[in-house]
């Protein structure tokens, strides 16, 4: 019985294999969210994404060019903890916060598409501890327009 629950329970983390997206989330997307660390001078990140048919993801995080960017969808059991129902991974190229020298190598923004906004959160790879030079950046209440 304990093979079986634990068999379920990583099913569950791998995201859906099911590729349906709607439609309306394809296009481009600009806007922005709140830095909540407290070792930036700046308290907002710009976006301007565009999200292609295929999945895949262009544009700027920040002062930052996406490399590689893909969406996907979430995990049931990452939506059920409340972590949106899309990913969106990538690269970053350049400086996340140029006026800063915040550099960065990679980036997820989880969200909902909720009210033809794209609403969530995002971190960047970095550790726990080391300030601007090393630290996970975080940014909250991301809210995201679609541009005609």
């Amino acid at each position: 019985m304990k093979r079986l629950s634990f068999l379920c329970l990583i099913l569950l983390s791998f995201p859906s294999f099911s590729q349906d997206f709607p439609h309306e989330i394809y296009g481009n997307w600009k806007g922005n969210g709140r830095i909540v660390v407290n070792w930036t001078e700046a308290r907002y990140l710009n976006y301007d994404i565009n999200i292609n048919e295929d999945n895949s993801v262009t544009g700027n995080v920040g002062d930052a060019e996406i490399i590689n960017g893909i969406m996907e969808p979430r995990s049931s059991i990452m939506k059920w903890l409340g972590n949106g129902d899309y990913i969106i991974s990538g690269k970053l190229k350049s400086d996340i916060l140029r006026s800063e020298k915040v550099v960065r190598q990679s980036f997820n923004f989880m969200f909902i598409l909720q009210n033809n906004k794209l609403l969530g959160g995002m971190h960047t790879s970095g550790s726990m501890f080391g300030g601007k030079e090393k630290m996970v950046l975080t940014i909250f209440e991301i809210i995201l327009n679609k541009s005609e």
